[in-house]
Order: C-alpha cells, then sequence, then structure tokens
C-alpha cells in the first residue's frame, strides 16, 4: 500500500506519496476568510494559521485542512492511500483521535499512522539513533532518540 506522507506545521504544510525524496506539495498552513493555502496569501490582508502552536484550535480547521489537501493540493483519492502524518510531541490524544475519526469516518482512508517528527527525522537520514531539534512557525522542541535494535534469531523454529 502507498502512503500520503503528510506534514502540517504552524507555517507550513508538505505533503508527498512515500518513496519520493521531496514532498511534491508544499503551502502555507493559512486561512484567509473562505482561501487557504497560497490562495489564502494571495489574496491579501490578514491570515491566520489552521493551527495554533502546533495544536488544532478547532474540528472545523482540521477538516478544513485536509479537505483542502485532497481536492486542492494533491487531488488524489483518499481511498487509495494509507496516510502517514508527521506528530509533534505536543499533540493531544484528543487531537489525534479526532484526525483518525475525520480520515477514517470522511475520507475512508484504508490506513493511518502517526509518526513522531523526530522518530521520523532520524529513521530517514538512515539512522536508528540521533538528537533533533525542530524549529518552526510556532514551536520548537528538541529531542535525542536512542533506538536499540534486538534482533533474536531463532533457528530451531
Amino acid at each position: 500500500m502507498d502512503f500520503v506522507v503528510v506534514d502540517i506545521g504552524t507555517g507550513v504544510t508538505k505533503a508527498g506519496i512515500n518513496g519520493n525524496d521531496l514532498p511534491s506539495h508544499v503551502f502555507p498552513t493559512m486561512i484567509n476568510g473562505t482561501n487557504i493555502g497560497k490562495e489564502a496569501v494571495k489574496k491579501g490582508g490578514i491570515c491566520r494559521s489552521l493551527l495554533e502552536r502546533g495544536r488544532w484550535p478547532s474540528q472545523e480547521n482540521m477538516q478544513k485542512m485536509m479537505q483542502h489537501l485532497y481536492r486542492l493540493e494533491t487531488q488524489i483519492n483518499p481511498r487509495d492511500y494509507g496516510v502517514l502524518l508527521a506528530d509533534v510531541p505536543n499533540t493531544s490524544k484528543s487531537d489525534r483521535e479526532k484526525m483518525a475519526r475525520l480520515l477514517f469516518e470522511t475520507y475512508d482512508v484504508p490506513a493511518i499512522y502517526f509518526g513522531r517528527t523526530d522518530v521520523l527525522s532520524v529513521v530517514s537520514a538512515g539512522k536508528i539513533t540521533g538528537a533533533v531539534i525542530e524549529s518552526g512557525y510556532g514551536i520548537t522542541h528538541t529531542s535525542v532518540r536512542c533506538c536499540i535494535l534486538v534482533t533474536n534469531k531463532l533457528g530451531h523454529l
């Protein structure tokens, strides 16, 4: 199964299909009236982020973002792709549950995985340990990832 990989930041959203080196869609996580993304910025006037310090202030903002992502940006059929969502440490369990419910019930996606941004950064670099400093538009966090790989060879099975 292929996945659409989505990193929704307070300032910029990045999305693309797994296996590609770079995201194919990069757009501002901004809203201005009914316009979202690049259209919101082009319109001029006051834009505001759909997120506040990396968190969803409302279910409505979450719905607007996913509608924009699927209909205007990626133009893919959500039923054909699982979703890997990059997730920051301060995301609440409630926000994860709301996003999962939205993706499963509204878009009928076949699978969802919430991956911590620090872990995804380390793994994408081909490493199993690392220190990560992530500084975005609305939040900065640091972490040290120590992943210990354990293998157990059971030759008799």
